[in-house]
């Protein structure tokens, strides 16, 4: 299980060091979790969308790389192929987004039950 709790700005070196201790040790029944602090999905995972069109990061595209290229997947928008939900508020752009996600190796998939988004109440982040 590893948890995550990247920077607050674009930094694909901080995922590809992670992402690079995770394979290079083998790990069986991997899940990673916690607040990747970028979206990987820029049209279904943002309240609103930037004005040039929905380009991802280069943080995402390694992300989503990482994901198509192992047996990783997110499992709430598995369950939720088109759903918008959001796991964070910014106050200072007025916008909704999903930035902290449960990835887990698809062999997992059957041991999980209705992942979901709760209400936040004490802090800027969904539970």
């Amino acid at each position: 299980m590893v948890n995550i709790y990247a920077p607050n700005f674009g930094n694909p070196q901080f995922f590809n060091k992670i992402l690079n201790i995770i394979s290079e040790f083998n790990y069986q029944n991997v899940i990673i979790g916690g607040d990747f602090n970028c979206v990987l999905d820029p049209y279904l995972d943002k309240s609103t969308q930037q004005k040039r069109g929905n380009t991802q990061s280069k943080t995402s595209e390694l992300i989503n790389t990482y994901i198509k290229n192992t047996n990783i997947t997110d499992v709430w928008r598995i369950t939720n192929p088109a759903g918008r939900e959001y796991s964070f508020y910014s106050m200072v752009h007025k916008t909704y987004s999903r930035i902290d996600y449960f990835l887990v190796e698809t062999k997992l998939i059957p041991y999980t039950l209705n992942p979901k988004y709760h209400t936040n109440t004490i802090s800027d982040h969904s539970p």
